[in-house]
C-alpha cells in the first residue's frame, strides 16, 4: 500500500484558515456561528493538533509551556467544570461578583483544584492498576500515539 505525507504547509494553511474564520464578526453570525464557525473551529483545531503531531510539522517542534499538564488534566476538567462552577456561584457568588474577571479567575483556580485532586486521587491510581493488571508498559517506555500523520492513498 502507497501512502503520501500531507504536506506540512497545507496543514497549517487550512488549520489558519479555518481558525481565522471563526473570529469574524459578521452581522446577524449567531445562526452562522453555530451551523459554520464550530465545525470550523474544530477542524482547525483539529489540523493544528495534527501538525504538532506530524514528524515534520510546522508546528512539532514548538513546545507550550503548560501543555502536558493541560492535556494530563483535560479529562478531569470536562467531567467537573460545570459542578465546581455551579458550586462556585452558589458558595461564592455572594463574595465575589461570579461574572467579573475576578469571578473567572475564581472559576478558573477552583476548577483546577478539583482536576488535580480528581486525577491524583482517581485517574491516576486506576490507571496504575490498568497498567498492572493488562501488564502495559509505563509512560516513559511507550510510543507516543500518533506520531505522524500519513494518509492513505
Amino acid at each position: 500500500m502507497e501512502t503520501h505525507h500531507v504536506p506540512r504547509q497545507l496543514i497549517a494553511l487550512c488549520s489558519n484558515v479555518c481558525v481565522g474564520n471563526c473570529f469574524l464578526d459578521l452581522p446577524g453570525h449567531v445562526r452562522s456561528t453555530a451551523v459554520l464557525g464550530f465545525p470550523l473551529l474544530a477542524l482547525g483545531f483539529g489540523l493544528f493538533t495534527a501538525s504538532t503531531l506530524c514528524e515534520r510539522g510546522i508546528l512539532s517542534d514548538c513546545r507550550v509551556f503548560g501543555a502536558t499538564m493541560g492535556a494530563t488534566l483535560a479529562y478531569s476538567i470536562y467531567l467537573t467544570h460545570k459542578e465546581i462552577m455551579h458550586l462556585d456561584r452558589m458558595y461564592l457568588g455572594t463574595i465575589v461578583k461570579m461574572d467579573s474577571v475576578l469571578g473567572l479567575a475564581v472559576y478558573v483556580v477552583t476548577i483546577l483544584i478539583a482536576a488535580v485532586i480528581l486525577h491524583l486521587c482517581v485517574e491516576r491510581p486506576f490507571l496504575r492498576l490498568r497498567d498492572r493488571i493488562l501488564g502495559h508498559a509505563s509512560d516513559e517506555t511507550r510510543e507516543p500515539v500518533g506520531a505522524s500523520l500519513i494518509v492513505a492513498k
